[in-house]
C-alpha cells in the first residue's frame, strides 16, 4: 500500500464502532534477580528478587487495546471479569485507554480474572503462571452479556468474536444463543478468532493460524516448528473458505497471511525486521488491523495488509502484548521490506540449477528482459577488502552493550549477549553502518547493563567501528601497494572482467554501498574499476533515513520511468539492494560468495538473499558464459578469467 492510502484508512477508522466479546485477560511480566534474592526467615527458603514487573491487557482485552491505539473511534468489551484486584486493574487499564467497560459483567464468585504471569530471569522464560483456569461462568452472566450485545449490535460497523479459553465466556449455551443470532438477526459483519469453536459460528469471517486451519481439516502438521507450504497453505485456506462460505484470513506468523475468499486466493508475504522480536499478541494486533480496516469498509486485500503492518510493529516490542499506533502503523507500512521466496530459504529446499552451474534459479530466468542498468554492491560482491567485518563489529558491539560490567558476567549471560548481537548483525547486514549503530543503542538500552549518562551516539560508536575496521583494510591496502598482492587478489572471482564486459554492452553501471562514501569512492579508485560506474558510485552520508542503496535504485527509477523498471538488475551480497529493486519491478542476482576464498559459495548467505527476493543466486562471476546466456541470450562475448 502506498503511504497515502494508509493515511486514508487510518483517518476513516476514526470514525469506526467496534463490539469486542469474548475472553478478557491480563498479562503479568515479572523480571527476576538473582541478586535480589535473600533467605527468607520464615520458611528458610530464597525468595525470588523481582527487579521489575509490568500489567498489561491480554487476550480480547488487547485485541480492544489494539483497537483504540489504532485510531477506532468506539470500542466497547462485552465480557466476564472477577471480584478481585484484578479485575479493577483490567478495568481501569481498559479505561484509560477509552475502551467502554459497561458489558464487562463482574462475577462475584466461581471467576478468577484471567492472569498469564510469565516470569523472566537473565532474558530466559521460566514456567509461566496463569490465575483463571477453573473459572466456571453463571448462565445468568453470560445470558446478560449477549442481551445486552444483541439490544445494542446496530450501533456497531462490525463485531470481533475472540475465544481463547476452554472454560471462559464461550460455554455451550452461549455458542448457541450466539451462533441463532449471527445466522438470523445480527445485522453487521462479524469476524471470528477461536482457538477452538471456528466451526461454530456461522455467516462470520474467520481469522485463524495455519496450524488451526490444518487441524480443522484433519491435516495436523507435526509441530508448530513445521512449516507449510505456499501452496499447502493456499489448499488450507480456500478448502476453510468453501467449508465456511465466508472469507478467511489465514495467518502464517513470519511469512504473512493469505486471504481466500470468494474472488480467489491473495497473499501478503511477511516483512523483515532488524531486531529481535517476541510474538505474543502479534495476532491479536493483526486481527485489529483487519477489523479495523473491515468496519471502514476496506476490501478484505486491504485489510490484510493493514493487519500484516500492524503485527510487523508489535513483535518488536519485547516483553509486552504490544500495540501498534497511527504514526508507528505508517512508518512500517512505507516501504515495508517483504520477505520472499520463505520455504525456499531452508538448506534442505530443492534447488534447481541452471545446467551444470551452481547457479541457482529460485524464482525465475531474465528471459525477455532487456537490461540498460546495473546496479552492483561493492562488499562482497565485488570488492573482499572488508572481509570479516563482522568478526570486528561483534566484539565491539558486545563490549558496547556491556560496558563496565564485561568483565564480570557470568557465562549464560555473555552468551546471551553474543548470540543477541550475532543475530543482529545477521538481520541488519548491507544497512549502513549509522543505522546499524542506532539498532546497538537501542539493545544497549534493553539490556540495562550501561548507565542511560554512559551510552554513547549512534555517530560515536560508529567511529569506534570505523577505526577498528580501517585498521584492518588499511593493512591489507599496504600488501597491495607493496607488490605482494594485486587488487585481483581482493576482488570476488570474475568480477573485474564482467564489469568490463556490461561497459562494452553500454550497460549504465552504477556502485552502492552502506559504506561511507569517501570510503567508498577512495577504495573503487584504488583497486582500479572505478571507472566502470558511469552512472556513479554512492555510499552513505551517514544520513539515517536516506539508504544510498534505495536512493540509487529511486533515482534509476525516476530516470528510466515506473514501466521501463525491467531494465535493471541489481548484484549483491546484501538483502537491502535485492529487496528495494525487487520491489520495483527490476531482476535481483544475489552473490552467495565466499569472501575469504574469493569464490565459491558461503551458504551462511543463502536464506538471506532468497528471502530478500533473489531471483537467481551465483558463487561469483566465473560462470560467465552461462551469465550471458541468461541476461543477454543469444550472445557470447564475455572471455573467462
Amino acid at each position: 500500500m502506498e503511504k497515502s492510502q494508509i493515511q486514508t484508512i487510518l483517518e476513516k477508522i476514526r470514525k469506526a464502532k467496534i463490539a469486542v466479546i469474548g475472553d478478557f485477560c491480563l498479562d503479568a511480566y515479572y523480571f527476576l534477580d538473582p541478586e535480589l534474592s535473600e533467605l527468607s526467615v520464615e520458611t528458610g527458603l530464597k525468595t525470588q528478587g523481582v527487579s521489575d514487573f509490568r500489567i498489561g491487557l491480554g487476550g480480547a482485552a488487547n485485541v480492544a487495546h489494539n483497537l483504540k491505539a489504532m485510531g477506532v473511534g468506539r470500542v466497547d468489551a462485552f465480557g466476564i471479569t472477577g471480584k478481585d484486584m484484578y479485575g479493577r486493574e483490567m478495568i481501569r487499564l481498559m479505561k484509560a485507554c477509552g475502551i467502554g467497560t459497561g458489558n464487562l459483567l463482574v462475577q462475584d464468585e466461581q471467576w478468577k480474572t484471567n492472569v498469564y504471569s510469565k516470569f523472566y530471569e537473565n532474558h530466559r522464560e521460566a514456567p509461566r503462571m496463569d490465575i483463571g483456569n477453573n473459572n466456571i461462568p453463571r448462565e445468568s452472566v453470560v445470558s446478560e452479556i449477549l442481551q445486552n450485545l444483541v439490544s445494542s449490535i446496530d450501533s456497531y460497523n462490525l463485531l470481533i468474536i475472540n475465544q481463547q479459553l476452554g472454560n471462559g465466556l464461550h460455554t455451550g449455551p452461549f455458542r448457541r444463543s450466539l451462533a441463532d443470532f449471527l445466522g438470523g438477526k445480527c445485522t453487521i459483519p462479524a469476524i471470528v478468532d477461536s482457538r477452538d469453536f471456528n466451526d461454530f459460528y456461522p455467516q462470520t469471517i474467520r481469522k485463524l493460524n495455519e496450524y488451526e486451519g490444518a487441524a480443522i481439516l484433519k491435516k495436523p502438521l507435526r509441530d508448530t516448528n513445521a512449516i507449510m507450504s505456499d501452496d499447502q497453505a493456499g489448499e488450507t485456506a480456500s478448502a476453510l473458505f468453501k467449508r465456511w462460505g465466508k472469507t478467511v484470513f489465514l495467518t502464517r506468523g513470519s511469512r504473512g497471511c493469505i486471504l481466500a475468499d470468494k474472488s480467489g486466493i491473495k497473499s501478503v508475504p511477511g516483512i523483515h525486521t532488524p531486531v529481535k522480536i517476541d510474538t505474543v499478541g502479534a495476532g491479536d494486533s493483526m486481527l485489529a488491523g483487519i477489523a479495523a480496516a473491515l468496519s471502514s469498509g476496506c476490501q478484505a486485500s486491504i485489510a490484510m495488509e493493514l493487519g500484516n503492518i500492524a503485527a510487523t510493529v508489535t513483535v518488536q516490542k519485547l516483553f509486552q502484548t504490544g500495540t501498534a499506533g497511527p504514526e508507528e502503523i505508517l512508518k512500517q507500512g512505507d516501504n515495508p521490506d517483504y520477505l520472499y521466496n520463505t520455504e525456499k530459504t531452508s538448506l534442505s529446499a530443492e534447488r534447481d540449477y541452471y545446467k551444470n552451474s551452481e547457479i541457482e534459479i529460485i524464482e525465475k530466468k531474465p528471459y525477455s528482459r532487456d537490461f540498460k542498468y546495473a546496479l552492483f554492491d561493492h562488499d562482497g560482491t565485488i570488492s573482499t577488502l572488508r572481509e570479516g567485518w563482522e568478526k570486528i563489529m561483534e566484539p565491539m558491539m558486545v563490549e558496547s552493550i556491556l560496558g563496565d560490567k564485561r568483565t564480570g558476567i557470568d557465562e549464560r549471560s555473555f552468551e546471551h549477549v553474543s548470540k543477541q548481537v550475532s543475530e543482529y548483525i545477521e538481520k541488519t547486514t548491507g544497512i549502513q553502518t549509522i543505522n546499524q549503530m542506532m539498532g546497538l543503542i537501542k539493545i544497549i538500552r534493553d539490556n540495562g547493563y550501561v548507565p542511560e549518562d554512559e551510552i554513547l551516539t549512534a555517530v560515536e560508536y560508529k567511529s569506534i567501528f570505523n577505526t577498528r575496521l580501517l585498521n584492518m583494510v588499511r593493512k591489507r591496502v599496504k600488501r597491495i601497494e607493496s607488490g605482494n598482492l594485486s587488487p585481483e587478489d581482493y576482488t570476488v572471482k570474475g568480477s573485474i572482467s564482467f564489469l568490463k564486459y556490461l561497459r562494452g554492452k553500454e550497460i549504465t553501471l552504477f556502485l552502492a554501498s552502506g559504506t561511507d562514501e569517501e570510503d567508498v569512492k577512495k577504495e573503487a579508485s584504488f583497486m582500479g574499476y572505478a571507472s566502470f560506474f558511469n552512472g556513479g558510485i554512492f555510499g552513505s552520508l551517514g544520513n539515517p533515513d536516506e539508504d544510498p542503496k534505495r536512493m540509487v535504485v529511486k533515482k534509476i527509477i525516476n530516470d528510466i520511468g515506473r514501466d521501463a523498471a525491467a531494465g535493471i538488475v541489481t548484484f549483491g551480497d546484501g538483502p537491502v539492494e535485492l529487496r528495494e529493486t525487487k520491489k520495483r519491478g527490476g531482476y535481483c542476482i544475489g552473490l552467495v560468495s565466499d569472501e575469504v576464498k574469493r569464490h565459491g559459495i558461503n551458504q551462511a548467505k543463502r536464506k538471506r538473499l532468497v528471502s530478500a527476493g533473489a531471483d537467481i543466486l551465483i558463487p561469483d562471476f566465473s560462470y560467465t558464459e552461462e551469465l550471458e546466456e541468461l541476461l543477454f541470450p543469444g550472445v557470447r562475448e564475455i572471455t573467462h578469467v
